[in-house]
């Protein structure tokens, strides 16, 4: 070896987490002695005699904390411990890898086992239910029946105490019956006086009617007459009116005159004083004296006219108003007069109609007497009735009670077997309801398991900075069931899929894979090469342990730098 610190250039890449070399770790186990001077060259050889097992002790959980100072500073011996405790892991990986699908299968069969018992018994509950509501329906409707025949009893019992009741009664009635036929037999003599006595009443009511008829037309005669005079009499008075208002428009006018010729002598009174006081010349005021007297002369006997005509007027109308007074005493006295007749009239009618009703009353007593008598024989007959009707029903519920008390008796054991047989069917549904509990609860352990022997396998850690390998590391992680074979990531969306060379890419939002000159869908692929893969590399070969070493090297140097 060189004087100088030897240090593997792959190692220091893995280290820095600047490795960008895509090419497979056996080409370069194969090229390692071309492109670096330096290296570090491990034996596989079995330990040396000189070295103890007690030095270091290495596990996997110092493997990850492993720094790249502390690698450097290990010895061959203690780096073969390193890689032997990972070949180890990788083989205890490798057979839970081996052994997950028989337990996914084992899993799955229980599953459906599981599947198959809880549809099983989801059908049988349902029949158990179907049964059991068909037998509670039978059940109520045998309770239904029994209940009925038990108010059916119970209505008869009750009729049947009634009737015995009613029974009683009527023999009670029934000689109260034959007591009250002798006064029957009294009474009818007294209904046959009392019909006498109805014709008697009826022929009296005729006459009574008839006497009535002819007062009502008298009754009518006077009024109609009574109208007639009041007709004339209102008549009279308005002609009287009319009179007045034209002998007193005579007098308004008669008065008018006389103011008026008042005036005029006033006016005349005037002028003779004028004349008076001018009589200095005397043969002037003779004439004028002579023609004011021929004047005042004449006015005078024209005043004395009108005064005249004005007593006359007054006279007759003195003498119209004494006859006006006469005739209305007169007519008030008649009108007293048939006022009085006619309160007669009514009185007689009056009492003639008490006669009648007290008639009717009479009537309709009797009539309401022979009424009762008849129905008194109708309750006889209808009693006699009543007791051969209860003597039939007696009969018949003498006849019948044993025979409802049997189906009584055996409704009642019906019932109760099968309550019986509910009530076990109700137990055998619960057993199954709590097996089918334990089922689940078996269930949930089991996924409880397929969970935690998911999380055993390890996840696909992809580069961030590549689409492609972010794809499909959710595609991978998201699946239910892992796969055998892994990816490994190269440049530019080349990967190696166990033995084959593949290229992914990302189109339309789907992961295609060309493998062997074709593209064909991540699904796809995987079904179709999955297995035969797995398979090839279940295969042992030499260079498997030494393929698989510096490649767990590389993932755990590879997280080194960030648990530092």
């Amino acid at each position: 070896m060189d004087e100088k610190k030897a240090r593997c250039p792959f190692l220091d890449s893995l280290a820095t987490g600047k490795n960008k070399n895509t090419e497979s770790l056996e080409k370069i186990w194969r090229n390692r002695d071309s492109n670096c001077p330096h290296h570090i060259k491990i034996s596989i050889e079995p330990e040396s005699p000189s070295h103890s097992e007690s030095d270091v002790i290495c596990t996997a959980e110092e493997i990850n904390s492993l720094t790249f100072e502390r690698l450097q500073q290990m010895s061959g011996h203690h780096l073969k411990q390193v890689v032997r405790a990972l070949c180890q892991e990788v083989q205890d990986l490798e057979s839970i890898s081996i052994k997950l699908p028989e337990l996914r299968n084992e899993l799955n069969g229980k599953i459906q086992e599981r599947r198959d018992l809880e549809k099983k018994c989801q059908l049988e509950i349902e029949e158990i239910k179907t049964t059991w509501a068909r037998k509670k329906q039978e059940v109520q409707e045998l309770q239904e029946k029994r209940k009925q025949s038990k108010n059916y009893l119970v209505e008869n019992q009750t009729k049947a105490r009634q009737l015995e009741a009613e029974l009683d009664i009527l023999k009670a009635h029934l000689g109260d019956v034959q007591r009250e036929n002798l006064l029957i037999q009294m009474k009818k003599l007294q209904y046959e006086d009392c019909s006498k006595s109805k014709d008697e009443l009826e022929q009296l009511l005729r006459e009574s009617q008839q006497y009535k008829n002819l007062l009502i037309e008298k009754a009518n005669v006077t009024e109609k007459n009574l109208k007639n005079s009041v007709k004339k009499t209102q008549d009279d008075i308005e002609e009287i009116a009319k009179d007045n208002v034209i002998t007193k428009k005579k007098i308004e006018e008669t008065n008018k005159e006389y103011n008026d010729a008042h005036v005029e002598n006033g006016l005349l009174q005037a002028r003779i004083n004028e004349l008076k006081a001018k009589l200095h010349d005397a043969q002037t005021l003779k004439k004028q004296v002579k023609t004011a007297a021929e004047a005042h002369n004449a006015k005078a006997r024209s005043r004395d006219s009108v005064d005249d005509k004005i007593d006359k007027i007054i006279k007759e109308m003195e003498i119209k108003d004494k006859n006006i007074l006469k005739k209305h005493q007169e007519l008030l006295n008649e009108e007293k007069k048939v006022s009085d007749e006619l309160r007669k009239i009514e009185e007689t009618v009056e009492g003639q109609e008490n006669l009648i009703l007290d008639l009717h009353k009479s009537t309709f007593d009797a009539t309401a007497q022979k009424i009762s008598h008849e129905q008194t024989f109708c309750i006889r007959a209808d009693i006699g009735q009543l007791s051969d009707d209860i003597y039939r029903l007696n009969h018949f519920y003498t006849s019948m009670r044993t025979d409802i008390l049997g189906d009584l008796e055996s409704g009642s054991r019906i019932l109760m077997d099968e309550g019986e047989k509910v009530f076990s069917q109700v137990e055998k549904l619960e057993q199954m309801i709590e097996s089918v509990e334990r089922k689940e609860e078996e269930l949930h352990s089991l996924k409880g398991t397929m969970g935690n022997a998911k999380k055993r396998v390890g996840l696909y850690v992809p580069v961030n900075e590549d689409p492609v390998d972010v794809a499909l590391a959710e595609y991978l992680n998201s699946r239910e069931d892992p796969i055998q074979v892994k990816f490994v990531r190269q440049e530019g969306g080349n990967y190696t899929f166990g033995s084959m060379r593949i290229y992914i890419k990302i189109e339309n939002e789907k992961m295609l894979v060309r493998v062997r000159g074709g593209f064909t869908s991540i699904e796809e692929f995987i079904n179709i090469y999955s297995s035969s893969e797995a398979e090839a590399n279940n295969t042992p070969s030499p260079n498997r342990d030494s393929s698989r070493s510096p490649t767990i090297i590389r993932s755990s140097l590879a997280n080194s730098p960030k648990k530092k």
